[in-house]
């Protein structure tokens, strides 16, 4: 049995553009080019925003932090409810998906749950929305 110690100690030599990938049941280490989700930078969401493209933003962040600042046409979805909303939302799972969050993190956590459910043409906002510098907007029920 290896010891998860020694296992984490490996990880922190790693390239930074290598990420843990969760794919039936077992764990497999990915290079990012070939996960099955992209990154995508603010300017290259905001030129989708602006282009009026067809796809679906996600904002995986708590209720409260949607309700203080979203990025505009997003839907606030918790992550423990993708599997029974993601259906509703996107029935077609080649919808294009565009996630985001804080810093990035739970982005990724739900692109690779979307992935195991079915769905292909996942994005992640690189760096979540602490490096959006456009405009957003805060909820009606939003006390900020």
């Amino acid at each position: 049995m290896v010891l998860l110690s020694h296992i984490f100690e490996k990880i922190k030599d790693l390239p930074t553009n290598m990420r843990f990938y969760l794919r039936q049941g077992q764990i497999a280490l990915l290079p990012e080019e070939k996960r099955p989700y992209h990154k995508l930078y603010p300017q290259d969401l905001k030129r989708l925003l602006r282009e009026k493209e067809d796809f679906l933003l996600l904002d995986v962040r708590t209720k409260l932090e949607y309700e203080a600042e979203h990025i505009p046409q997003s839907i606030h979805l918790d992550i423990a409810e993708a599997e029974t909303q993601i259906p509703i939302l996107a029935p077609n799972q080649t919808t294009k998906i565009v996630i985001y969050c804080h810093g990035g993190e739970r982005s990724i956590e739900m692109a690779e749950k979307l992935h195991q459910l079915g769905y292909s043409q996942l994005y992640y906002l690189h760096k979540g929305i602490s490096q959006w510098y456009y405009a957003t907007e805060k909820s009606a029920t939003s006390n900020t």
